[in-house]
Order: C-alpha cells, then structure tokens, then sequence
C-alpha cells in the first residue's frame, strides 16, 4: 500500500505515497493533547489496520462489545465513514467507578480510497470484536478492438 496519511483526527488517505514519522507526528493531535492526563478525556477510538493485497484493500477495527446495529459504514465521493457509538454495560452507569480505563462514546473514522476501489463491490463483517471492511479493486479497462464497417 502507498500508506495512511492522516488528515484531521480520525480520516486517512489510503491515496497519498509514503509517509515518514515526523509527517504523522505532524499532522496528528499536538503532542500537547497527549501530556498532562488530557489523553484520559479523550472519547473512545477504535485501533484501525489498513492493508493492500493484490485485488483489494482490507480495513480491520477493533470494536470489541459493539454489535453491527451500533456501527455506520457510508461511502460518498471517495470517501469511506465509519461511525459508532459503544455505550456502557447495562447496570453500569449507577456504579462507583474506582478504575476506568476502558472507553466509550462515539467515534468517527474516514479513509479516502483510491480510485480503483470497486465502491458498489465492498463488504463488511465482524468476529470476535474485530470489523473487517472488504474494498475490492475495480477491473481495470481493457482496450477493445473496433472492427470498421463498410
């Protein structure tokens, strides 16, 4: 695959060649965010992989707890969405929570593809709390021969 380039927190370009570390250090949240406990208001955001084979590209999250209900997939204009909310246990919002490392909220994650992403073709599944998004390659066109008429 060419690579990730993220855009804003959360989009991805799957279009754009390589990128080094300091492009992403860059173009994610100040390292600011990430100081100081700030990281531990943050709303829950599912870990993506993004992978190119020959015939498709593979987009796999984890969205442990969450059931297909709770996820969105769009795509429009070139742009894959992938939207969700993971709510809390039943029972467990009248609790007094004495360690809370786990997350939950809404997330919003978008991938721009590349154009030979077959948009009508992709699939999406979930296993065991992982999200896996299907986005095959479009036959490329062939040259077609045009007999003249007489």
């Amino acid at each position: 695959m060419n690579g990730l380039l993220p855009l804003i927190s959360g989009s991805y370009n799957l279009r754009q060649p390589n990128f080094n570390t300091l492009d992403k250090l860059l173009l994610r949240k100040s390292l600011l965010d990430n100081l100081g406990g700030a990281r531990a208001k943050e709303a829950w955001s599912p870990a993506m992989d993004a992978v190119e084979r020959e015939n498709d590209y593979v987009i796999q999250m984890e969205v442990p707890g969450m059931e297909k209900k709770d996820i969105d997939i769009t795509i429009d204009q070139g742009v894959l969405t992938v939207k969700g909310e993971k709510g809390r246990e039943n029972g467990e919002d009248d609790v007094r929570l004495h360690i809370g490392e786990r997350r939950y909220g809404a997330f919003t994650k978008a991938v721009r593809l590349p154009e030979s992403v077959d948009a009508a073709a992709v699939t999406a599944t979930t296993k065991n709390g992982i999200l896996t998004i299907t986005l095959p390659k479009a036959e490329e066109e062939k040259p077609r021969q045009i007999k003249v008429g007489v």
